[in-house]
């Protein structure tokens, strides 16, 4: 796994046209501790004139990588600068097509989003759901989705597969850093659903038998090979043992609950 400063790449074997990652806390202008300093959510209680600004410098920063893996290539820089699509996230399955027509000043209510477009990045923020970037083999179309536990249950990665491509086979999807199943404690309004559609993924709790460890990677990763997607890559990060994440259940039992935390974002852009 590359770690960078400001983000963490994409760790899978795909098409060199395709730029991923995941952002850290690092490297932005937030300044209240909490959401310092690279906090990407605009609903968390940020100063909106600073989320923007580490906005435009994860389009900068997707800018940069992308001329470096093209200069690689040998193939013609993007000219123009990257756009990011942004999500109103609400736990849900629905998702959308992001296409050159779309108004990217909106963000629309939806939990994934596709495109085919050259230079347009999809942003999903992240404080311990699980991120899913996928893309095909020849890096023609990508996708991105926000793997809430709700959303998961609903059915958001099926819906984005679908979406995507005829051919599930041919995709490739990078689950991103999320919380891992140490610390995913949950009661049975959580993992009874869960257990329901991926029984593995559920674990006993030591102490309490009421509640379960759910291993949510492991579910999403489950949730795609069924729906076809063969190859499988994990980050194998955990937002709330890593100090470079932002943690909603962290900063929950560090400070009650309610408490402030930021947004990371996991991009993925088509470059060529």
């Amino acid at each position: 796994m590359q770690t960078d400063h400001a983000w963490v790449r994409s760790d899978w074997q795909v098409a060199d046209n395709v730029v991923a990652g995941t952002t850290t806390r690092y490297g932005g202008y937030s300044t209240v501790p909490a959401l310092a300093e690279f906090n990407l959510g605009l609903n968390v209680g940020d100063v909106p004139r600073l989320v923007q600004r580490n906005r435009q410098g994860l389009a900068r920063l997707i800018e940069g990588q992308s001329h470096r893996q093209c200069h690689r290539q040998g193939d013609a820089q993007i000219t123009e600068p990257v756009d990011v699509q942004w999500l109103d996230q609400v736990h849900g399955s629905d998702c959308l097509y992001v296409g050159l027509d779309s108004d990217l000043t909106a963000a629309p209510q939806a939990d994934a989003m596709w495109t085919d477009q050259r230079g347009l990045a999809l942003a999903i923020q992240s404080a311990d759901c699980v991120p899913v970037v996928i893309t095909d083999t020849a890096g023609t179309v990508v996708g991105a989705a926000h793997g809430g536990w709700r959303g998961l249950v609903a059915g958001v990665l099926p819906q984005l597969v679908r979406s995507m491509s005829d051919e599930s086979s041919a995709l490739h999807a990078w689950v991103g850093p999320c919380i891992g199943r140490a610390h995913f404690e949950v009661g049975e309004d959580v993992w009874r659903p869960i257990e329901r559609i991926c029984a593995e993924a559920v674990y006993p709790h030591l102490t309490d038998n009421r509640k379960r460890l759910v291993d949510l990677p492991l579910l999403t990763q489950r949730q795609l090979q069924a729906c076809g997607v063969r190859s499988v890559s994990q980050s194998g990060l955990c937002t709330y043992a890593r100090a470079e994440f932002y943690s909603h259940r962290q900063a929950t039992h560090l400070r009650g609950q309610g408490a402030q935390t930021g947004r990371m974002a996991t991009f993925i852009c088509r470059i060529a």
